[in-house]
C-alpha cells in the first residue's frame, strides 16, 4: 500500500491518500481536526473526488452513442490509483489516467491531475481534467469534502448556517428516488443566511442550483471559527449529511444526478462539461479556516 502523503504549514496540516487522492485529514494547529472522519456506520469517506458522473444515473448506467455502460454513483475517480508526480512540504500533485478497467463503464480517454497546496490556514485543491482521446468527451466533476458538524466543540447544531455573500435567494433543487427531482423552490436568504436545520435531510441532499456565490461560509452564531469554501469552475453547491450524524458535506459540483425523466444519450445530459479532444477543464476549491472575534453580525 502507497503511504498517505503529508503536507505542513506553520498552521495547517493535510494528510492525502494516492487511493482516490482523497483528503483524509485537515488539521488546523490549534484547532485540531475540521474534516469528518468517516465512519462505515454512516459514512466511510472524508472527502472524495467525483468524476465522471455527480450522484446517479438512471439504473446505474450510462448511454453512449446506442451502447449502454454500468456507472456506479458519483463515477471512480474516488477508487482510482494515483500517481505522486511532484511533493513538496506545502504542496503535491497526483496523477491517474484511464485504463481498460475505466473503459469498461466510460469509453473515453482521460488524465486527472489533482493538486493539492497549502498556504498558512487555506488548502487548495486543483484539478485539470485533460481529454486525451479523440473527439469531445462529456463529463462532470465534483468535490465533496466532509465536515465536522458543530464546527466548534460543544455548540449546538442547530446554531450553524451557511452564509452566502453574494446571494438573497436560492434556487434549490431535491432528490426524487435517489436521481434529481423535477421541483424547484426559491429559498429567501436574509443577509444571505441559510439556516441549517439537520431534519431538512431526512429527504436527502439539499442542492443550490447556480447560486451567484462563489464562496460560503460554515459557522455557527456563538462560535468564533468560520469554515470558508470557495471554487471555482463549478455551477452547483450540494449540502448533504445523514440525520443524527456530526458531520456536512459542502460540495462543489459541475453537473448533478440524472433528471428523473433523463432518458438520453450521456452527451445530452444536462449540467455537465463537453471537453474538446486534446482540451483541459480547470476546477478549484479551497478550504480556509477563519477566527472571527464574533459570528453573530451575520445573522442581525
Amino acid at each position: 500500500m502507497t503511504p498517505s502523503i503529508f503536507l505542513r504549514s506553520a498552521t495547517m496540516e493535510a494528510r492525502i491518500s494516492p487511493l482516490g487522492a482523497e483528503l483524509k485529514s485537515l488539521r488546523h494547529f490549534p484547532h485540531g481536526e475540521l474534516l469528518w472522519q468517516g465512519d462505515p456506520a454512516s459514512w466511510e469517506k472524508t472527502s472524495p473526488l467525483l468524476f465522471p458522473v455527480i450522484g446517479r444515473v438512471a439504473g446505474d448506467r450510462i448511454r453512449i452513442r446506442g451502447e449502454s455502460y454500468p456507472m456506479r454513483q458519483h463515477g471512480f475517480a474516488q477508487s482510482l490509483r494515483y500517481e505522486v508526480v511532484e511533493k513538496t512540504e506545502l504542496s503535491c500533485l497526483l496523477v491517474a489516467e484511464d485504463d481498460p478497467a475505466t473503459w469498461e463503464s466510460y469509453p473515453f480517454s482521460f488524465r486527472l491531475e489533482v493538486g493539492y497546496s497549502l498556504d498558512e490556514n487555506k488548502l487548495t485543491v486543483s484539478t485539470a481534467v485533460f481529454n486525451t482521446g479523440r473527439g469531445v468527451m462529456p463529463a462532470s466533476f465534483g468535490y465533496h469534502p466532509g465536515f465536522r458538524w458543530p464546527v466548534e466543540g460543544g455548540l449546538p447544531k442547530s446554531d450553524h448556517y451557511i452564509h452566502f455573500p453574494d446571494d438573497s435567494e436560492i434556487v434549490v433543487a431535491r432528490p426524487l428516488d435517489t436521481l434529481l427531482g423535477p421541483q424547484r423552490s426559491h429559498m429567501q436568504l436574509r443577509g444571505g443566511i441559510f439556516q441549517l436545520d439537520e431534519t431538512e435531510f431526512l429527504r436527502g441532499a439539499i442542492i443550490a442550483l447556480g447560486p451567484t456565490s462563489r464562496s460560503v461560509q460554515f459557522a455557527s452564531k456563538s462560535g468564533k471559527l468560520s469554515i470558508d469554501v470557495a471554487f471555482e469552475g463549478l455551477s452547483n453547491l450540494g449540502f448533504w449529511m445523514r440525520p443524527g450524524h456530526d458531520f456536512l458535506c459542502i460540495e462543489p459540483w459541475q453537473g448533478h444526478a440524472d433528471p428523473h425523466d433523463f432518458d438520453g444519450d450521456f452527451f445530452d445530459k444536462p449540467g455537465l462539461d463537453l471537453i474538446a479532444e486534446s482540451s483541459v477543464v480547470n476546477y478549484r476549491l479551497s478550504i480556509c479556516l477563519n477566527e472571527h472575534k464574533s459570528n453573530k453580525g451575520l445573522n442581525n
